[in-house]
């Protein structure tokens, strides 16, 4: 049967209105209709707001405020996205300490609306992510109140082994390709093509991987191989290295422990090396990646990471010459692990104030505004200093709608790290 690509997915409808309390159902809307690979997963942007089930994109509509569900499919990555407008009525008189439980309420409830641990694959991360992000936004107090975090710590790790045992059936895959090239032995690639799918298929542990790689290398070894031109290898390596990535970009999630860097694709590279150093101190760390990420980890309190990458190309792949072919390095991206946090924005007469929630380690923020959503004719103001939590924008016409992002951005020695935007919201002037 002809597999068919999915090229295409929407959400529907894409804005809706609910009061709380109040349930709908979206629908992903694939194009071609009859794509091979229809799996998707929704997932929420702040599901103590709206809650989202991640298989069947049914919202409960949670409290006050607005939140965007996205759906996200497994074949090429596609999505969509639909903001959701909650309405609840103002509880009189709620003391801290019932807000607080409140909102951790609303946190367990997300946290038991996940998947099951042994269900997660490396495409509900971003459902997984979500309400982790929701539970580190809440106060010391709230947090205290949350029982399911257990809960979610198991899910998390049970994200990170999905991705390490794709990350390995990617590499054998590769040693697979690589074989059915060089060898003439059908033998020997039957046996590598049964350890993969009998043993590392349903994988329970990185040391079960770990083995049928170790396996499949033995059989890889035993294969013959092709004669070699050593002249052919040089003129590749001499072509290969001119090649560059042309740009580099980076997120980083709720916490700023963790700087997801991406990078464009460069035609014929292998691999990618990675490598960066933080707040400007120390050793350059470097790593290795297969795709187009690579997420540094462990980082604490929001630092600056300076990124470069260069691609890399294997040559002469399965032989005893195999050499690693690198390109050149790209520019110095600079990064700030923090994703900025808007509180507010409040309309006044010919103005508007943004409110957001500052960090200690930072030395400014910068508001940018704009009349349009694609933020052409923007502008953007600096705040200096950590503490400063709002700007105030005047002079501006009355009945204008803005759309507004902030960010954060700290100098660490003589070089200016900047933060990732936040979600953008609008405001309306007087």
């Amino acid at each position: 049967m002809l597999y068919m690509t999915l090229t295409d997915v929407n959400l529907e409808p894409a804005e809706l209105a609910l009061a709380a309390g109040e349930t709908a159902t979206l629908k992903a809307v694939i194009a071609p209709a009859n794509a091979s690979n229809q799996t998707v997963v929704f997932s929420s942007s702040d599901p103590t707001i709206a809650r989202v089930n991640a298989s069947t994109g049914k919202v409960t509509a949670v409290s006050s405020g607005a939140a965007e569900i996205t759906v996200l499919t497994e074949d090429g990555h596609k999505t969509a996205k639909s903001r959701i407008t909650v309405t609840a009525e103002d509880i009189p008189d709620e003391t801290a300490e019932a807000r607080a439980a409140r909102f951790a309420g609303y946190v367990d409830a997300a946290i038991a609306a996940l998947p099951p641990a042994d269900e997660l694959t490396q495409l509900h991360q971003t459902v997984v992510n979500s309400v982790r992000a929701a539970y580190d936004r809440l106060s010391a107090d709230a947090k205290a109140h949350v029982t399911r975090l257990a809960t979610l710590e198991a899910a998390e790790a049970a994200i990170e082994l999905a991705q390490y045992k794709e990350e390995k059936l990617a590499d054998l895959k590769g040693s697979i390709d690589t074989t059915l090239y060089y060898s003439s032995e059908l033998q020997t690639i039957k046996t590598i093509l049964a350890i993969c799918e009998d043993t590392v298929a349903d994988a329970a542990t990185k040391a079960a991987v770990d083995k049928a790689i170790a396996r499949a290398v033995s059989e890889i070894e035993k294969v013959p191989t092709k004669a070699v031109d050593e002249k052919e290898i040089e003129k590749q390596k001499a072509a290969f290295a001119k090649k560059k990535v042309e740009s580099v970009t980076a997120t980083a999630n709720a916490t700023g422990k963790r700087l997801k860097v991406k990078w464009t694709k460069v035609a014929k590279a292998d691999f990618y090396e990675i490598t960066w150093k933080v707040n400007e101190a120390g050793a350059w760390k470097s790593a290795t990646s297969d795709k187009l990420t690579y997420t540094i980890k462990g980082l604490k309190k929001n630092p600056g990471i300076r990124v470069q990458v260069r691609p890399v190309r294997i040559l002469a792949a399965g032989t005893p010459r195999s050499v690693d072919a690198p390109g050149t390095w790209s520019g110095n991206y600079k990064f700030l692990a923090h994703m900025g946090v808007f509180v507010s924005l409040k309309k006044a007469p010919r103005a508007f104030t943004a409110t957001w929630k500052p960090i200690k380690t930072a030395t400014g923020y910068q508001v940018c505004y704009a009349p349009k959503k694609d933020f052409k004719l923007a502008v953007t103001k600096t705040k200096n200093g950590a503490k400063n939590k709002s700007l105030k924008i005047v002079n501006r016409p009355s009945n204008t709608t803005y759309f507004v992002k902030v960010r954060t951005y700290k100098k660490i020695k003589g070089q200016v790290y900047y933060g990732n935007w936040s979600a953008v919201k609008k405001v309306k002037t007087q």
